[in-house]
């Protein structure tokens, strides 16, 4: 034994390591042990394989404690994580705490202005309520995320499968669909709204104050179910969909093809696209009408300029969020599994998701759009 090179223990139905099971493998250079459920095992042990080059396991726990490189080891790390933390990247990390708190306190102060300093409430201000009270929840999400990395810190690796596997991740997990989904939709409904009241002022089929509520119901109904089905006992999601990496994220954009990984295109890459592509086209025509109304009454473009550039804003911060998202989805799933790096993953994540949660308040709020044909 003590001049074995290569050692195949696959598919053993192993749950038990022995202590000192590496004592006269001290030559072993090659070490197979996935298709195992290995629930108690001495740390010590792989530490002592000095020579080992290749390791294959179900858990990337035990690559850490082999202290084995990336390239000879397998699986693969968390997109976001390291041996010892849950964001291995320190700018990440402190990103995670600022669009977080930025999310969080700037979606409460419209919740209180449309609530409080509003004299007359409209269709707008109770929409952009329930926008800030979605977007809110992202800003929860996040600053949670950031709290649990904080708890791990230098010892997550150890509790990465408990984490990931655990009730509080799950319940992150759909939070943070329900928010994103909830945001994306209630932009839907505003953009709705506005393109109504431009090109049909009077009809009776607009929102009324009574109407929106009804709405709102009806769209967050639907956002809890798509964000709830996953947590169903299923073969199909198998209880893991908001398990598959440290921040409990579904978002589909790696190569792997984890259980629910078609809802997660279905929802990421099909319903939020087709609710980009409906305000972008939705404003370009407002303005086109708005332009042209200005140009029949003999207005001067300065408040023509001035709506152009804040319907800018909105389409641009929508454009940034879910257009590079897409974009790596439909690479992925149209070049057959490409392989997006994971930085790229990291960013999407910690800069690029919760872009609209951060900047909404400032485009809703702060900047209020009065549009008047």
């Amino acid at each position: 034994m003590s001049s074995l090179t290569k050692l195949d223990l696959s598919a053993n139905t192993i749950r038990y390591l022995q202590s000192e099971f590496a004592g006269g493998l001290s030559h072993l250079k090659v070490l197979y042990l996935y298709g195992n459920e290995i629930q108690e095992y001495d740390a010590s042990d792989f530490a002592s394989f000095n020579l080992l080059d290749m390791l294959h396991t179900d858990e990337y726990l035990f690559c850490c404690l082999a202290r084995l490189n990336e390239e000879n080891c397998r699986p693969l790390p968390d997109k976001l994580s390291s041996c010892k933390d849950l964001m291995r990247e320190g700018v990440l990390r402190a990103f995670l705490w600022i669009f977080g708190i930025m999310a969080l306190l700037g979606n409460l102060f419209s919740i209180g202005y449309h609530m409080k300093m509003v004299e007359k409430k409209t269709v707008t201000s109770e929409l952009t309520k329930y926008l800030a009270c979605a977007d809110c929840l992202f800003g929860v999400y996040m600053i949670c995320i950031a709290s649990v990395d904080q708890h791990y810190r230098g010892v997550y690796i150890e509790y990465a499968k408990a984490w990931k596997h655990s009730a509080a991740c799950a319940f992150l997990g759909t939070l943070a669909t329900f928010s994103s989904e909830a945001s994306v939709l209630v932009l839907f409904v505003i953009t709705c709204d506005r393109l109504l009241r431009i090109t049909r002022p009077f009809s009776k089929k607009n929102l009324t104050l009574r109407s929106v509520h009804k709405v709102m119901l009806i769209v967050w109904s639907l956002v809890i179910a798509i964000a709830v089905v996953p947590l169903i006992p299923s073969d199909y999601f198998k209880g893991r969909f908001y398990s598959r990496s440290s921040v409990c994220m579904s978002i589909h954009i790696t190569r792997e093809s984890p259980p629910g990984w078609q809802y997660s295109v279905a929802v990421c890459h099909g319903l939020n696209l087709l609710a980009f592509l409906f305000i972008l086209l939705a404003y370009g025509y407002m303005y086109t009408r708005i332009k042209s109304s200005s140009k029949a009454a003999g207005n001067k473009g300065s408040h023509e300029m001035t709506i152009a550039r804040k319907m800018t804003l909105i389409v641009l911060t929508d454009f940034c969020c879910w257009f590079p998202i897409n974009t790596m989805g439909k690479c992925l799933l149209a070049l057959g599994g490409m392989d997006i790096p994971g930085e790229m993953y990291s960013w999407t994540i910690v800069f690029i998701l919760p872009i609209n949660s951060a900047i909404n308040p400032i485009l809703y709020t702060i900047s209020n759009l009065s549009f008047k044909v």
